[in-house]
């Protein structure tokens, strides 16, 4: 067909129909979606520098790659076609993964303490259940369409629910493995705030270690900041029984 509408010699053939729209469709996906996943590509990774200012971005934008490459999986699991709305999908799981890889990147660079395995602890602890309830509800979110009788529906569904799922593999599994292995520079502009072991020892705070375990008393840090506090003598300590 195509050979036709190119012409032969002097002689110019135009032939249409209406299933022609969707086959010269099919004939750019691949092409259109290569093109929009480059884009995306470059715009996470820019986020992702500009957010940590660090090597780790990469990182990030990889775990963004692996979620988008094990959608092609689903698409033979699910025995979904490869058309227009599965190629939405895919881009917008660019847009979705992000969300577990960066703030699990981020959370673990701004992790006190030196020790990789640790802060990779510190941060499942700390930002992994965020990054769960993320999940969680937009999860929550897409079912509604898991009940639809609509192909374009359930599609979405299902590519969404990989995504998530995957994304989440990736973040909380994935990651903290590479993070906890590969060496990378301390990103100190993000550790403000933070005490490692040795200097909170010093100064009466807790450890890493102690927060990861629990291993602290209440009642122990309520009384230090009580004490501390010059601006509350007199006015609010309890008077002597």
């Amino acid at each position: 067909m195509q050979t036709l509408r190119q012409g032969n010699g002097d002689k110019t053939v135009f032939t249409y129909a209406d299933s022609f729209v969707f086959w010269q469709q099919d004939e750019v996906l691949w092409t259109e979606l290569l093109n929009n996943l480059a884009y995306a590509g470059v715009g996470v990774f820019i986020v992702c520098l500009f957010a940590l200012v660090h090597p780790a971005a990469l990182i990030a934008v990889g775990g963004v790659a692996i979620v988008d490459l094990f959608l092609f999986g689903s698409l033979v699991i699910g025995d979904i076609r490869f058309n227009v709305i599965s190629v939405i999908n895919f881009v917008m799981a660019v847009g979705l993964a992000v969300d577990y890889t960066l703030h699990f990147c981020h959370a673990f660079l701004a992790a006190p303490g030196v020790d990789r395995v640790e802060r990779v602890k510190y941060t499942l602890t700390t930002m992994g259940s965020s990054i769960l309830k993320g999940a969680g509800t937009t999860l929550i979110g897409t079912l509604p369409m898991a009940f639809s009788q609509s192909t374009i529906f359930r599609t979405f569904f299902a590519l969404l629910f990989s995504t998530i799922i995957y994304g989440m593999a990736v973040g909380l599994l994935l990651i903290p493995v590479v993070v906890s292995v590969i060496p990378m520079p301390t990103a100190h502009h993000l550790q403000h705030g933070h005490t490692t072991q040795e200097e909170g020892e010093g100064k009466g705070q807790m450890s890493v270690a102690e927060k990861v375990e629990g291993k602290f008393d209440l009642c122990s840090c309520v009384r230090q900041a009580w004490e501390k506090d010059e601006k509350l003598e007199g006015a609010y300590r309890l008077p002597p029984v």
